[in-house]
Formats: C-alpha cells, sequence, structure tokens
C-alpha cells in the first residue's frame, strides 16, 4: 500500500488514539488492515513491527505468547461486539490501559474486560425480558460476573503489589473542654495548661491541697474533683488566690 493510500485510509478511519495498533477494514477486502505506530527508533526492514507493538502492549517478550494472550483474549471479546475488528481493537486498547509488566497481569486484565462485559450484557436481557424468570436469571448471571469482575481486579491489584498490604494510621490531636478552659492534649513536654486568667491548673490546685491539709481535712486524691472545686465559685483563678491568700 502506498503512503498516499494509507493517508487515505486514515482519514476516513481516525487516526491512532492512545494504543499503538488499530485494525480497520479497507474496502474490497474481507480481512482488515492494521495501522501501527511508527517510532523513530523502528527499523522496518529488520524487524516486524506488528509483533513489537503486540509484545509491548502485552508485556511480554515472546511473539508466540503474546499471539496466544491475544488471541483467547480477542475470541472471547469479539462475540460480544458487531463485528471482530471491534473486537480486536477493544482487547488492543484494554491491554495498552492497564499496561500490563507481564503475562499474568495480562490474562488478568483480559479477564476482568470480558466479565464486565458478560455482566453488562445480562443486566440488558434483564431489564428488556417480557417474562419475570428470564429476568430474573439474567441477573442473577449480571450479579455473579460482576462480583467475578470485582475479585479479578482485586487480584490484580494484590499481584501488583507483591502481596503486601498497606495501612494507613492517622494520629488525632484531641481537644478536651472543661468549663470555660480548653486544655490540648499535646505529645511531649510544655508547661501545665492554664485556664482563664493565666494561673496554672496545678498551681491553682496545689494551693487549695495546701489550704486544706492546714484546715486538718488531709491529702485529697482525687485531682479532677479538686479542680473542678477551684472553679466552680465562678470566680477569676488569679481573684480567687488573692481572697485566699487575704483569709490567711
Amino acid at each position: 500500500m502506498s503512503n498516499q493510500e494509507e493517508t487515505k485510509l486514515t482519514k476516513k478511519h481516525g487516526h491512532l488514539e492512545s494504543s499503538p495498533l488499530r485494525w480497520i477494514k479497507k474496502e474490497g477486502q474481507t480481512e482488515p488492515y492494521t495501522i501501527i505506530e511508527r517510532k523513530v527508533e523502528d527499523d522496518p526492514e529488520n524487524e516486524d513491527l506488528f509483533f513489537k507493538r503486540l509484545k509491548e502492549i502485552i508485556g511480554v517478550k515472546d511473539t508466540e505468547l503474546a499471539i496466544d494472550i491475544f488471541s483467547y483474549g480477542s475470541g472471547t471479546i469479539k462475540t460480544l461486539m458487531k463485528d471482530s475488528i471491534h473486537g480486536y481493537n477493544v482487547t488492543t486498547q484494554v491491554l495498552n490501559d492497564v499496561k500490563p509488566k507481564d503475562a499474568v497481569e495480562a490474562r488478568l486484565a483480559l479477564q476482568a474486560h470480558v466479565a464486565f462485559s458478560y455482566a453488562m450484557t445480562q443486566l440488558s436481557r434483564a431489564s428488556s425480558s417480557e417474562y419475570m424468570g428470564n429476568a430474573d436469571s439474567c441477573a442473577n448471571l449480571a450479579v455473579k460476573f460482576m462480583r467475578l469482575h470485582n475479585e479479578t481486579v482485586e487480584a490484580l491489584s494484590k499481584y501488583r503489589r507483591g502481596g503486601v498490604q498497606h495501612v494507613v494510621v492517622n494520629h488525632l490531636q484531641n481537644n478536651v473542654m472543661a468549663n470555660n478552659a480548653t486544655i490540648n492534649n499535646n505529645l511531649g513536654g510544655g508547661e501545665s495548661p492554664k485556664i482563664q486568667g493565666g494561673t496554672s491548673c496545678q498551681q491553682t490546685a496545689n494551693y487549695a491541697e495546701q489550704k486544706l491539709e492546714q484546715m486538718g481535712i488531709g491529702r485529697v486524691n482525687n485531682q479532677q474533683w479538686l479542680m473542678d472545686a477551684v472553679g466552680s465559685t465562678g470566680e477569676n483563678p488569679q481573684e480567687q488566690l488573692q481572697r485566699m491568700e487575704k483569709e490567711e
């Protein structure tokens, strides 16, 4: 085929998109014609560009293995398409989109797409069926195929991770509200939390405990009750300390 004929054919059926291979139907011929992406480093005289691109999108180095995976994948997919050329193009585009690194990833990618296609086909049949029994049967098959699709995608993801599961743990800072004071519970050292008035909560509690011991009440072990008692009068803690010092 001359360059002029190839240009006309490309304009009629569109250019290559992301996939480096595309099948089109040439007028007057039964065999499909393939558009192949050409790169600067290619040497058409010493290598077959079709099989080179095919091995690149499947992720393998052997031609026979690439043909085997592509043939079984496209042979199943094209049964759901309007023609075989559409099936070839979809198979190529699925592989190019997933970008498998080896034969296992290529097989899983095609399996997931086939399961998805059959699930959608069964759902379409269920919605158009006139009989309840047929609709239920098609819907049940669709659910099974969708579950198979999800499991296949998860298997592909797990295979790419090497079977390692990553867990992300986020540590959040807790804010505790007590009366009119906000105590920030930070990890690490620092000053004792302060309440309104600028006086340390611990200083106020220690002073109150000292006064109670002088009064003969003895040591109070419940520090939370003690701090609540100090702030229960409604006075500013600084004014409360000054009043208690005057009462001495």
